[in-house]
């Protein structure tokens, strides 16, 4: 039954309609009709909210999207293209504490949480990401001890900058100083440069124990063989200076890392390795066959210069 809410019953059996609502007040258009299992809401003639058989929300639109299954409770559509804006605000039931706020404006989208102590994000009824109250970001994780980034195995941190580096690719990683200048970066290829060209490691003594002269490095720093290669992917087939991880690892075993070859959007073992070698410490190997050298050189001078004296 229609009932006009002035005293006037209406007609029994009209839904009436968003121009014509079967439930009104003293404006004729607005007010609330009915469909199958519907309820909407019509202000000026023209629909504005609907609540459909599922429980299911929809402001802003007469089709609410299912595509998120049958528990997709609230949906807002905008008014139109260029003019839209509003929020949804989530509080207290006396209304005196606001707990999350979305809003959204041409601008882009806000959300403010002001109560909880983390804001969490699920997909597949799993959080993949949470955002605490000091701002740290764990992702595949709910706990990240402080870390500002961090990410849980097997998905590793991969942050892209889609910025160009003069040469048609990207940079991997930029970093930048507090006055927004660029002091680190890492490239498309696998460089690695910044301003200083410093490098460094932990060092201090404080840090270190069972500390010896460490052995001659001779032998080992002639045996291994420097070459000239490129690399199989390499669409340049730009020729490179270095030694491959197989023939020092004969040498030195120390220096090679093997690892497993997993796949990068699962982290699945694929079965196969790859090996890697410790540059650094191949350097520091070089650094001690050079002292040894430089002793033998200066042993020898002093023998020639005996000898030369008669």
């Amino acid at each position: 039954m229609a009932l006009n809410i002035n005293g006037t019953t209406g007609i029994s059996g009209v839904d009436g309609s968003a121009s014509a609502p079967a439930v009104t007040g003293t404006d004729s258009n607005t007010g609330i009709n009915f469909a199958s299992d519907t309820v909407n809401i019509n202000t000026g003639g023209t629909e504005r909210m609907r609540i459909n058989s599922a429980g299911s929300v929809g402001i802003g639109t007469s089709s609410i999207d299912t595509g998120y299954g049958s528990s997709h409770k609230l949906q807002i559509t905008s008014v139109s293209d260029n003019n839209w804006g509003g929020s949804l605000v989530l509080s207290s039931a006396d209304g005196s504490s606001v707990f999350s706020r979305l809003v959204a404006s041409t601008s882009g989208f806000d959300f403010i949480n002001t109560k909880a102590t983390s804001s969490r994000f699920f997909t597949n009824n799993s959080e993949r990401m949470r955002i605490d109250s000091d701002g740290n970001i764990g992702i595949g994780e709910n706990s990240h001890n402080d870390n500002r980034i961090r990410c849980t195995s097997p998905y590793a941190l991969n942050i892209v900058a889609k910025s160009t580096n003069g040469n048609g690719g990207y940079h991997n990683f930029t970093g930048k100083s507090s006055n927004g200048t660029t002091t680190f970066v890492v490239n498309h290829n696998g460089d690695v440069t910044n301003t200083n060209n410093s490098y460094g490691s932990l060092s201090d003594s404080k840090l270190k124990e069972n500390i010896t002269d460490a052995s001659s490095q001779w032998n080992d720093v002639k045996a291994i063989k420097v070459r000239n290669f490129n690399f199989i992917n390499d669409n340049s087939k730009t020729k490179m200076l270095g030694v491959i991880a197989q023939e020092i690892e004969v040498v030195s075993s120390g220096l090679v890392d093997e690892l497993a070859d997993r796949d990068d959007s699962t982290g699945e073992d694929l079965g196969t390795t790859t090996k890697s070698v410790k540059y650094s410490v191949l350097y520091m190997k070089a650094i001690k066959a050079l002292q040894e050298a430089q002793t033998r050189i200066e042993t020898l001078e002093t023998k020639v210069a005996a000898l030369e004296a008669g």
